[in-house]
């Protein structure tokens, strides 16, 4: 098995909270590697001093000059995808200054882009917990059998299903990538749409009877007599 590429990471200045580096500063072709919650980096030590990169889709090896090069790049990719400055690191007092300023950026960023998802959300979308979402859904036939709602670390959408005549309710991660939307590996791999819209109904479509979502279904019932109306 050939050794993944060697590179140099790169993180612009002024984009250092945004999530994701570089895999050099001045090619035109470098890759712009995403970085999330789970990301996984770690220092190599082999004849060459390297930090190991690790997303869902592929690993990237670094080159760096110095151990302390090499802990400053990790606790900079942990503070960007874990929201927080590692303290298992022994970092200095002008580090820990230049993660906090990150970190800063890095949530000021997260409150933005929380506000244009919550802006293009439907109707059906509840800032809700786990259990929040499962009572509403249970409360009765008529109130609705699913919504979407926030993921527990606040990083992604999940979808809350109950099935009719079901006595209890199923969730399910939806990630977004870039402009594609999917589900989270453990509930399908094969599902993938440009929207979340189109996810949704591709999903719902798996179910032999018609369901609305939570905020449709107490209108249609009125007009329907108690029936489901169809999407």
């Amino acid at each position: 098995m050939n050794d993944p590429p060697v590179n140099r990471p790169v993180v612009h200045e002024e984009n250092s909270y945004e999530g994701y580096i570089s895999t050099s500063f001045d090619d035109p072709y470098a890759e712009r590697i995403n970085l999330d919650e789970n990301t996984i980096v770690e220092p190599v030590q082999n004849e060459k001093l390297q930090l190991k990169l690790s997303t869902a889709s592929r690993t990237w090896t670094f080159e760096v000059d110095t151990q302390e090069q090499a802990m400053l790049w990790e606790a900079t990719i942990l503070t960007v995808t874990q929201n927080k400055i590692p303290q298992h690191l022994n970092l200095l007092p002008g580090q820990k200054v230049m993660l906090e300023e990150i970190l800063q950026g890095r949530l000021a960023q997260k409150i933005e882009e929380d506000r244009q998802k919550r802006e293009s959300l439907p109707e059906y979308y509840f800032d809700v917990k786990r259990d929040e979402a499962e009572k509403m859904l249970m409360e009765s036939e008529e109130s609705g059998c699913y919504l979407l709602r926030p993921t527990s670390d606040g990083m992604h959408i999940c979808l809350s299903v109950k099935q009719p005549k079901c006595s209890s309710v199923q969730h399910f991660k939806i990630i977004q990538k870039g402009s594609d939307y999917f589900f989270d590996r453990s509930h399908s791999a094969t599902i993938n749409q440009k929207s979340l819209q189109d996810i949704i109904d591709v999903f719902l479509n798996k179910y032999s009877s018609v369901i609305l979502p939570y905020t449709q279904v107490r209108y249609a019932s009125v007009y329907d007599h108690g029936t489901f109306a169809a999407l």
